[in-house]
């Protein structure tokens, strides 16, 4: 069973675009926008989900270059050549680059101009440790979800797999939702009644109260239409037992590529990392 990742599109709009009504296939075409999400993160050298984790970087002198989008900061720790800890920074002591509240994912850290708190832990291999959120999101927000609905269930506790929404219908499979600090990914819906795999993304499994807020998280729309275009093209080959020649009485025959369909590739083009070394 999956931890990390997800899909960044749901099978409701994907199966609206193919123009498929039955259930039949939900498992295999859920499967073919998760393939399509994953090469979506390997084409763009990032991932867009948002995950849960601690991170070590090399250190640094007053700017710390990060080697992965990052959202929040928990804590940030120096660190000594032991890996002790030798000092936990308080958030006034740095700022996250790029500024502005609407520009988002960090990649770098600074030094803040009125702290005397010294430096990354320069000459330190491994010398910083951030806990965090990490990934790209949707580029603006350090927190990219909505809210969609409430926990209508009582007795929702960390080892189940159901729960009850009230308005399950604002919901769709595939999506990754958000209730309290935990992150879960939803592979089933039944009117009100959500199934769900619970600790996705680096989150912890956990009771939660009735009457929670369920947030749905969101990505670029450009990264969920390549999403569903690439699935499109996974789905029609499974659909033809994945033949590379494919034929149309009024094209004859022609070949299918095995890469990232081109269209595909050129909405993701702006959205592939380039870092500074």
């Amino acid at each position: 069973m999956k931890t990390d990742g997800n899909s960044y599109a749901d099978l409701s709009i994907f199966k609206t675009m193919m123009e498929i009504t039955g259930t039949g296939n939900d498992t295999e075409l859920l499967q073919s926008l998760e393939s399509a999400s994953r090469s979506i993160d390997s084409f763009c050298k990032r991932y867009f989900y948002i995950k849960s984790e601690t991170r070590q970087f090399r250190g640094s002198g007053n700017r710390l270059l990060l080697d992965a989008d990052l959202l929040s900061v928990t804590t940030l720790t120096t660190l000594k050549s032991d890996r002790s800890t030798d000092k936990t920074w308080a958030t006034t002591d740095y700022e996250l680059f790029p500024l502005g509240d609407t520009v988002y994912p960090k990649t770098w850290i600074e030094i803040a101009d009125d702290t005397t708190a010294g430096s990354f832990a320069s000459g330190t291999r491994r010398g910083v440790q951030i806990a965090g959120m990490f990934g790209y999101g949707n580029g603006n927000s350090s927190t990219p979800y909505q809210s969609a609905t409430t926990l209508n269930d009582a007795g929702f506790d960390s080892s189940e797999t159901t729960f009850t929404a009230t308005a399950g219908t604002t919901l769709n499979i595939g999506e990754t939702i958000l209730l309290d600090s935990e992150q879960m990914y939803i592979t089933g819906i039944s009117t009100h009644v959500i199934t769900v795999q619970r600790a996705m993304n680096g989150t912890t499994g956990a009771s939660h109260s009735n009457g929670g807020t369920i947030y749905v998280y969101k990505y670029p729309q450009e990264i969920t239409n390549a999403c569903l275009l690439q699935a499109a093209r996974i789905s029609k080959r499974m659909m033809t037992a994945y033949a590379t020649p494919i034929g149309a009485p009024e094209m004859g025959t022609f070949d299918v590529t095995m890469n990232l369909d081109q269209d595909v590739q050129r909405l993701l083009i702006p959205f592939q990392e380039k870092r500074i070394a």
